[in-house]
């Protein structure tokens, strides 16, 4: 198995940025794309192919009528990377380049981007679209009585959280719990009473169990805060079922990572995991998708042109791409400015595999692949 390392440094792509990358209007907008390299000696042609499509953004952007110096400050940003080391050292596996006017951005994105230099008045960001949102995260508690995790995951990355509250392992919530108790329960000869059932090498009883559950409980509350994100549960059966019994959380999925997660590395973690997480963070485009299927068809839309026209209109709720949406002249470029105009409006854009879209009712497959979207109103 690969170590999640191999993903490399990515940079989140959010909704927000997808919003105002999409809202760059007038140009001149340069988007750049290329894949990169996490090691020696491959990191190597990463700046040599930034450099060739740098000069092809340059003279994309003479022809448009800039003079040459003009054009160059324009890409100033992203040529100053060319001999910075370091930087190429610490890249996932795709990067994005977006220039226009007083606007730079780049983000280290965790899929080899095909090579691509467009200038427009929009960014194109359909490239984009395909790649796990910052905002799709789940965490995921590693609960056994001798050692206790949180860690927070997205498709593409996971890491571990301090903490905080929450106790270590059983022996520290046991511990902490008795100081609290003997503070109330003392002796009339003035020793402390014995808490039979822990120390030394005995088992822990059913209310030392029970208690530590509820202190990992309480510890989450604040640990996690109040946001709902999914939480998946790591551990045997016996103590991730005691532990839905007594929890007050209420983003717990019903499935678990079965057996002992003290067992796991963080690939198996996060892979267990993203899949018992992936129906709820794809909440949003199945909802987009169910909607299109039980929709009448005065809401459903796919012709390009009708696509556009609602797009500029703001009328689109989602935007259903496909993963083998034509690009090119015309009918490309029309689906490239109907998605930053959705985007631009507050609607959704998302990229589904055409397979997805086979059920919708009074549409084909076929329909669908020729136009490469389909748009679901609001009115």
């Amino acid at each position: 198995m690969n170590d999640l390392s191999d993903l490399g440094d990515v940079d989140p792509v959010t909704r927000t940025e997808l919003r105002r990358l999409a809202v760059r209007n007038g140009g001149p907008c340069v988007s750049i794309f290329l894949p990169t390299h996490r090691y020696r000696p491959d990191i190597q042609q990463d700046p040599l192919r930034l450099r060739r499509l740098l000069d092809d953004a340059h003279d994309r952007l003479c022809a448009l009528g800039l003079k040459s110096a003009q054009a160059w400050e324009l890409l100033a940003p992203h040529r100053e990377l060319l001999g910075r080391l370091e930087f190429w050292l610490h890249q996932s596996h795709g990067l994005a380049l977006f220039s226009a006017p007083g606007f730079h951005r780049r983000y280290r994105v965790p899929v080899a981007l095909a090579e691509e230099v467009t200038v427009g008045t929009n960014f194109r960001v359909r490239p984009l679209l395909g790649l796990p949102s910052a905002e799709t995260r789940f965490h995921v508690l590693a609960l056994s009585p001798h050692r206790v995790r949180l860690f927070v995951g997205t498709p593409t990355t996971f890491a571990e959280l301090p903490l905080g509250a929450v106790p270590p392992d059983l022996a520290a919530a046991v511990a902490f719990d008795d100081i609290e108790r003997q503070s109330h329960q003392r002796s009339p000869g003035g020793r402390d009473e014995k808490l039979h059932g822990h120390g030394g090498d005995d088992a822990p009883s059913e209310q030392e169990f029970d208690r530590f559950l509820r202190a990992v409980d309480r510890g989450l509350r604040a640990a996690l805060g109040p946001e709902p994100v999914p939480l998946v549960l790591a551990g045997v059966a016996r103590d991730v079922d005691q532990f839905r019994a007594i929890t007050t959380q209420v983003d717990v999925l019903k499935e678990c990572v079965p057996g002992n997660p003290d067992l796991r590395n963080l690939r198996e973690l996060h892979d267990f995991a993203l899949a018992i997480a992936a129906p709820a963070l794809d909440a949003e485009r199945n909802q987009a998708v169910q909607h299109a299927q039980i929709t009448n068809d005065d809401h459903i839309v796919i012709d390009l042109n009708e696509i556009a026209r609602a797009a500029s209109e703001g009328r689109i709720a989602s935007l259903l791409v496909s993963d083998k949406a034509p690009i090119g002249p015309w009918a490309g470029d029309t689906l490239d400015r109907a998605i930053a105009e959705t985007l631009e409006h507050g609607g959704s854009a998302l990229e589904v595999a055409v397979i997805d879209l086979r059920n919708i009712p009074a549409t084909s497959a076929a329909a669908v692949e020729e136009s490469g979207a389909m748009a679901v109103l609001r009115y």
